[in-house]
């Protein structure tokens, strides 16, 4: 598998992330009539909480009101929301709208959502496009397959798959493979079109093969932060931690990464978000998004190429 990783960082005032989030959940409620926003009100709640103890002066009781596992959580989300309204806010297609209907679905955070995956599995899928449409590629959402998208006169067909454990990572990467063969075989795609495998694996990177959490719990002051999260000097630092444990991570999985996967089906992308703690200046919370795009070692030559040019591109893009 080949390919290298860049930064997405999404590092904002608390004051900016409210007040784009509230733009965001407006667009949910009066565009798309999504009468009741579910579990995105919870988050406002959380968010404008958290603002209030910063007008206060008093960030150091924040992490005693809100727990810092909960307040990542509703950060992803919220962030999630925001990029899929910048990349989609004057599209109303019906099937959009569908899928927003289902995202504020389900439990406020992953430690009680249990089998039902499906509000953040749709987030995830078009958080997706929303990356791709940030890139400057048009997307199509759930006609073939979870997305629909051109690169160089290639259409590319992508499964979205969100993983949950280290034991799920196989079975999932089996799945979308499943379905890209369908995909690939309907009559009306031409036979230069790629199958792409797009992962979330932002719950299990900092966990080895069983489950076990590969990385320190780290104290801040006085309170202890999960594992899922780097504690850095400056921004550098954490481009640097982010790209060790990702290559980590793919390391540990060659069984998974290295499958001969099916002609046509010829690479992914790694998508992993982490929180880090800077101890700089006002030792902010930040949201980094990794994508790593790369081919499978089944590839032919010029799927190489190509998705090798695709990863290439999109790094421009993200350097504008």
């Amino acid at each position: 598998m080949s390919g290298n990783v860049h930064p997405w960082i999404r590092k904002k005032s608390q004051a900016e992330a409210n007040a784009e989030f509230d733009t965001a959940l407006d667009w949910l409620e009066n565009v798309v009539g999504i009468r009741s926003i579910g579990r995105f009100q919870t988050y406002r709640a959380t968010l404008s909480k958290v603002f209030r103890r910063l007008l206060e002066n008093r960030s150091q009781v924040i992490p005693a009101d809100i727990p810092p596992s909960e307040y990542i959580e509703t950060r992803f989300e919220a962030q999630g929301l925001i990029e899929i309204w910048k990349q989609f806010k004057t599209d109303q297609s019906s099937l959009l709208a569908e899928k927003l209907q289902k995202i504020v679905r389900g439990t406020p955070f992953t430690s009680s959502e249990g089998r039902k995956t499906e509000p953040r599995d749709i987030l995830f899928e078009l958080e997706m496009a929303a990356f791709l449409q940030s890139c400057g590629l048009a997307v199509d959402l759930g006609q073939v397959t979870d997305l629909t998208f051109e690169f160089k006169n290639a259409p590319i067909l992508c499964e979205c798959k969100r993983i949950q454990t280290p034991n799920a990572l196989s079975s999932n990467l089996q799945i979308a493979e499943s379905q890209l063969r369908d995909a690939l075989g309907r009559p009306e795609n031409p036979q230069n079109t790629l199958g792409m495998i797009a992962l979330d694996v932002s719950r299990i990177v900092h966990l080895d093969k069983s489950g076990a959490e590969r990385y320190p719990v780290t104290k801040y002051g006085t309170f202890e932060l999960p594992s899922n999260m780097v504690i850095v000097q400056d921004q550098l630092q954490f481009e640097e931690a982010v790209k060790q444990r990702l290559n980590s991570f793919v390391e540990q999985h060659p069984q998974a990464f290295g499958h001969e996967f099916l002609p046509r089906v010829a690479g992914l992308v790694l998508f992993y978000k982490i929180p880090a703690v800077e101890l700089k200046g006002d030792g902010r919370i930040f949201i980094l998004t990794y994508p790593k795009i790369s081919s499978f070692a089944s590839a032919t030559p010029a799927e190489f190429q190509l998705l090798k040019d695709f990863h290439g591109d999109m790094l421009n893009k993200f350097r504008r």
